[in-house]
C-alpha cells in the first residue's frame, strides 16, 4: 500500500480482501479509500464480516462478498443510523452476494439508497433479504416512508435454499427492469402490487413451476406482471 502511495497519477483502484483485518488496515489509508471504486472481500470468516466497515468509502461504486460469514446487522445508538442513512454507501450502486452463511437476512441493503444491481446466490441461510424486525427498529428512526428499493433496476435470486421472501410487503419500484429467479422453492411471493411498477414493463424470468405457485396480492397484480414472464428450467441456465 506505501508504494501505491507513492504513484502520483494514480485515479481508480480496484481492492480484494480476504479477511477483516485486511479491510481494516485499508481503511487507514484516506488517499487509497478515497479512489477505490470496486471492493470483493473473499473467504472472511472469522471473525464474521461486518459490512459497515466499508460504508464511509464515499467512491466506492461495486462490492463483491463471496464465502464470507456475514455479522449480524446490530446499530447501537440512534446517531449511528441517521449517519448511515445520510452518508453511508452514497454511490453504491452493484452489490453480489456469493455463498455467504450466518446472517438470516441482509437488512443492511436498506443504507445503500442508490442501489440499482443486486445479485444474491447460494446464501443458504438468508431467510428474507430485508428483516421486517430489523426495519422496523430503523424506520422509527428515518421514517417508515423511505423507499430502499428506489433505484434497482435489476434484481437476480439464485438457489436460496431457505429464502422465504424479499419482503413482505409491496414496495413501489420506479425503476425495475428485471427479477430473475432460480432455484428458490420456498420464495412464494414478490414484493409487488399493480402499482409497484407504475405501468411499466418488468421482464420477471424464472422456473414454469415457480411462476405457476408464485403467490400474487391480487389480480391485477398478476396481471400486471404476466406479459413480462420468461420462463425457463431452473438448470437451464446460468
Amino acid at each position: 500500500m506505501k508504494e501505491l502511495l507513492g504513484l502520483k497519477h494514480l485515479k481508480v483502484l480496484s481492492w480484494s480482501f480476504g479477511s477483516s483485518l485486511a479491510v481494516q488496515k485499508f481503511l487507514k489509508y484516506p488517499k487509497l479509500v478515497s479512489i477505490t471504486q470496486s471492493v470483493g472481500v473473499y473467504q472472511c470468516r472469522s471473525p464474521p464480516f461486518n459490512v459497515f466497515h466499508l460504508a464511509y468509502m464515499e467512491n466506492l461504486q461495486e462490492l463483491e462478498l463471496e464465502y464470507c460469514n456475514l455479522e449480524e446487522m446490530k446499530i447501537d445508538s440512534t446517531d449511528e443510523v441517521k449517519k448511515l442513512f445520510q452518508s453511508g454507501f452514497r454511490s453504491l450502486n452493484t452489490v453480489h452476494v456469493f455463498y455467504c452463511q450466518k446472517a438470516k437476512d441482509l437488512t443492511w441493503l436498506v443504507f445503500v439508497q442508490n442501489l440499482k444491481k443486486l445479485r444474491i446466490e447460494f446464501c443458504d441461510d438468508v431467510e428474507e433479504i430485508i428483516g421486517v424486525d430489523k426495519l422496523r427498529d430503523i424506520s422509527e428512526i428515518i421514517g417508515s416512508e423511505h423507499n430502499f428499493f428506489a433505484q434497482l433496476e435489476y434484481l437476480t435470486i439464485s438457489w436460496g435454499i431457505n429464502l422465504k421472501g424479499v419482503y413482505p410487503n409491496p414496495l413501489p419500484f420506479p425503476k425495475l427492469k428485471k427479477i430473475k429467479v432460480r432455484g428458490c422453492r420456498h420464495l412464494k411471493k414478490l414484493p409487488l402490487n399493480s402499482s409497484s411498477a407504475k405501468e411499466r414493463r418488468v421482464v420477471i424470468e424464472g422456473s414454469k413451476k415457480w411462476w405457476e405457485e408464485l403467490q400474487w396480492e391480487d389480480q391485477a397484480t398478476q396481471n400486471a406482471f404476466s406479459s413480462g414472464v420468461v420462463l425457463r428450467d431452473d438448470y437451464e441456465y446460468v
